[in-house]
């Protein structure tokens, strides 16, 4: 379980990586926190870069989101998993010394068509998947035949700045996810998301966004957040009826999670989808 008391992900309930190694691949990347954990244990965590090592999960980690489901119908609460705070499923396979761009790795496509499988038979689950990649997951589900995607599994796209916003988020409007989301972590400049927000207040239309987490760039060397950047996002969000999330910002020089923001603390989710 990620307890945001202990230095969990304010987001979620729970996070668990069935496989951990990627590449950096913009700005977003510089100081990747997974990337200097995995120097800890690289044999475990895997390791960054085009040749780098990516650990696989074996057969049988489905058992702990059977778990969690059992633990979330007996509560009859809905519990949260992050799936991937150590690796992206739309990384791409290495193509003459560049990154692909016509689909995930090969080795996470049985991960990939695993987690729909366990967002299927386990309801009170909601999955949650980011990637800076897109493009990769959108020729994924094309070229399956998984048939209808999972109301359950959340699909977010991270955007740390306005260029990576216009590049990422029109593909994940091609994604058919009921519930489509941006993390604006690290903020790295102000975000313009006129384009996109949803124009109907309190109305979670499927090809509009859902939901928009925001926070600051922590750890060594962590470049500044300007809160006048998360403020417009905020204002942009409330005007648009898009719950907004302030995961965390820098207060006096250390790092405060679940911060406020003119007298609030910002810690909305989406509206409940039904499985």
């Amino acid at each position: 379980m990620a307890d945001q008391k202990q230095g969990g992900i304010a987001w979620t309930d729970a996070t668990f990586n069935p496989v951990r190694g990627c590449r950096k691949l913009s700005a977003g990347c510089a100081h990747c926190y997974a990337a200097e954990l995995s120097r800890v244990n690289p044999g475990v965590l895997g390791t960054w870069g085009a040749n780098g090592q990516r650990v696989v999960s074996s057969d049988g980690w489905e058992a702990r989101f059977d778990a969690w489901e059992k633990k979330a119908a007996k509560a009859g609460k809905p519990m949260r998993i992050f799936v991937n705070s150590m690796w992206d499923p739309g990384e791409g396979p290495d193509v003459d010394g560049k990154e692909g761009r016509d689909g995930p790795r090969s080795d996470y496509l049985p991960v990939l068509h695993k987690l729909v499988e366990i967002a299927r038979r386990c309801p009170h689950l909601r999955l949650q998947m980011l990637t800076k990649r897109p493009w990769n997951l959108v020729a994924w589900w094309q070229d399956s035949d998984l048939g209808k995607w999972p109301a359950n599994l959340w699909m977010g796209v991270s955007t740390e700045n306005q260029e990576e916003a216009d590049e990422r988020i029109p593909w994940l409007m091609m994604l058919p996810a009921a519930v489509r989301f941006l993390s604006v972590e690290p903020m790295l400049g102000p975000i313009n998301l006129a384009g996109w927000a949803i124009d109907a207040p309190g109305s979670y239309p499927l090809n509009r966004l859902a939901w928009v987490i925001a926070g600051c760039e922590s750890g060594r060397g962590a470049r500044p957040m300007d809160l006048a950047w998360v403020r417009s996002l905020r204002d942009q969000c409330a005007a648009a009826g898009v719950p907004f999330f302030f995961k965390q910002a820098t207060e006096g020089g250390e790092v405060v999670s679940l911060p406020t923001l003119d007298g609030k603390v910002w810690d909305e989710f989406p509206a409940e989808v039904a499985p």
